[in-house]
């Protein structure tokens, strides 16, 4: 384990949340905060390298690349699942609010990027590969869930196969 490196990923994940949070106070109008977008690139690439490391002489058949996407999977969906249901109550109430109130919403509920088409692509973490919806920073859970089963196929295909020197 590579602690020192797990401590900067999580450092720069909180970063990154308060980045998206937008809430006015010092912390976040801070230059740090404020560019905080930039640390994505390094947070990802640190996470690569720390899987990589974890992985690379462990995955030698289709059963353990199986098994990675897997772990991978009960990883990220269950709170990407519980988020997206969040984000789905948000315009029921949308539309409760705009039927029984004076409430005007920037957007209209379950309308523009939140529609059906929406919904099925964030439901099967398709919705990175389109464009964003629902949970805007999930793009990235969409994107690191199928990035996950490419690098697995790498490994078990071409690494681990001795077809490519390391």
């Amino acid at each position: 384990m590579l602690l020192p490196l797990e401590t900067f990923r999580g450092a720069f994940a909180l970063v990154i949340v308060l980045h998206h949070l937008k809430i006015n106070t010092f912390i976040h109008t801070s230059n740090f905060i404020q560019n905080g977008g930039l640390v994505v690139d390094f947070f990802f690439v640190l996470s690569g390298f720390i899987i990589a490391y974890n992985y690379l002489g462990k995955i030698n058949s289709k059963k353990e690349v199986i098994a990675f996407q897997k772990k991978r999977f009960y990883r990220l969906y269950p709170l990407h699942l519980l988020t997206l249901i969040i984000f789905i109550f948000i315009e029921m109430l949308k539309l409760f609010a705009i039927r029984y109130t004076n409430f005007e919403p920037t957007y209209l509920p379950f309308d523009s990027f939140n529609n059906y088409y929406s919904l099925v692509s964030n439901f099967f973490l398709l919705h990175g590969w389109y464009g964003w919806s629902y949970n805007l920073p999930s793009w990235s859970i969409s994107t690191e869930f199928y990035t996950y089963l490419i690098f697995a196929l790498i490994i078990y295909k071409f690494v681990n196969q001795n077809r490519i020197f390391y």
